[in-house]
């Protein structure tokens, strides 16, 4: 893609919308060969910027998680073009698509974007400034095993902190932290270089589950190890007498003071990091329910705050916003509003690629060779 092309095109977008506040990604083209949790996360975060996504899903069927509940609201903002990507034909027409977009993002099995004649060698040769990005499940020895977000996590070397109060995994922290937002950052810190030139970008996500549990590794560092959390007093859940919990995080002398204090224990204050007092903890606050001690610490800023209930969360105002929101909206841009409904399979097919030149009757006998499908309006 030429540098010329790209500055005009940049230059009429920001004529015709000049509105970087709301939609800061909007100059980009985004390419989205992802299937699945990670990949549609990541893409809809940056459709939610203003970035263009142009998702190809390959046939028959398109992206598989189209059958889940979250389907709608991952594809919303995006132009759906649905292709059999295992014929010469359909691989022709990713070639010609990337010849012309800023950023390509795939999430397939190690080797088979390069079977298929679509690895980063080759499209780089044809576009220079693509930034090609290779999401998977592993590095190192698993590479190119097949594997989805709660094998990334077992494989990463801290899955086992997930088993410490039983085998319950509350959320895909593999997909959505290790596999979408961590590589948003990536693409984002790599586009914000003036000077930048196209790569190979690789995120993996056992690598970057790893990172969230940086500090945790580094007590295990230390020589003697430091105790674990969930062994010290001043940082854990308490169950209380009703079965719902307590979270205390004073781990500063002075939380933990006040803490000691509103409990009326002034005998605990020397005792913040005695692995022995845990135990006492535990029973103490099973003598009363959440909602007492949550009463009790109002006055203290102790750090000491109730485990609220997801049921009792969605009664409150704007819930649902709220689970919705966007996790980059502190960083001062509007998320756009007007995404849309999400696109049938296939919908925008024909609009694309005649954008790239595929019109009339060469996109008429891809039909009927069922290269390519649209969904009926």
């Amino acid at each position: 893609m030429s540098k010329t092309w790209k500055q005009g095109r940049l230059a009429l977008m920001k004529l015709a919308m000049n509105d970087e506040q709301e939609s800061p990604l909007q100059h980009l083209r985004i390419l989205d060969l992802t299937q699945r949790h990670s990949g549609g996360y990541l893409t809809r975060l940056l459709a939610q910027y203003g970035a263009e996504v142009i998702k190809v899903e390959a046939l028959p069927g398109g992206d598989p998680l189209r059958q889940g509940p979250e389907a709608d609201w991952l594809n919303q903002g995006k132009k759906s073009v649905a292709i059999d990507l295992k014929s010469p034909e359909g691989q022709d027409l990713i070639r010609s698509i990337a010849v012309e977009v800023d950023v390509l993002i795939e999430n397939s099995r190690e080797g088979v974007m390069e079977s298929w004649g679509l690895g980063y060698e080759r499209l780089s040769s044809e576009n220079p400034e693509l930034l090609y990005v290779s999401l998977r499940a592993f590095a190192g020895k698993n590479a190119s095993k097949a594997g989805l977000d709660l094998n990334a996590v077992a494989a990463s070397g801290v899955g086992e902190w997930f088993l410490e109060r039983g085998p319950h995994y509350a959320a895909p922290w593999g997909d959505l932290v290790a596999g979408a937002l961590v590589p948003a950052l990536k693409i984002l810190m790599h586009l914000s270089n003036p000077d930048r030139r196209g790569m190979k970008l690789m995120s993996s996500m056992d690598e970057s589950v790893r990172s969230v549990f940086l500090l945790r590794a580094f007590e295990s560092f230390q020589d003697p190890p430091r105790p674990q959390p969930g062994t010290l007093p001043h940082s854990r859940y308490y169950r209380c007498s009703e079965g719902n919990w307590i979270s205390v995080n004073a781990s500063s002398q002075k939380h933990w003071q006040r803490f000691c204090e509103a409990v009326g224990q002034p005998g605990w204050r020397n005792r913040k990091d005695d692995i022995h007092l845990t135990g006492e903890l535990e029973r103490f606050f099973e003598q009363n329910p959440s909602n007492y001690w949550e009463a009790l610490m109002a006055n203290h800023d102790a750090c000491v705050f109730r485990v609220v209930p997801l049921s009792e969360s969605l009664l409150e105002p704007n819930a649902k916003a709220a689970f919705l929101a966007d996790p980059f909206g502190w960083a001062g841009f509007a998320p756009s509003a007007g995404l849309g409904a999400p696109p049938s399979l296939g919908r925008d097919t024909s609009a694309v690629l005649a954008a790239f030149g595929v019109t009339g009757s060469a996109l008429q006998a891809l039909y009927d060779r069922k290269v390519l499908f649209q969904a009926e309006a």
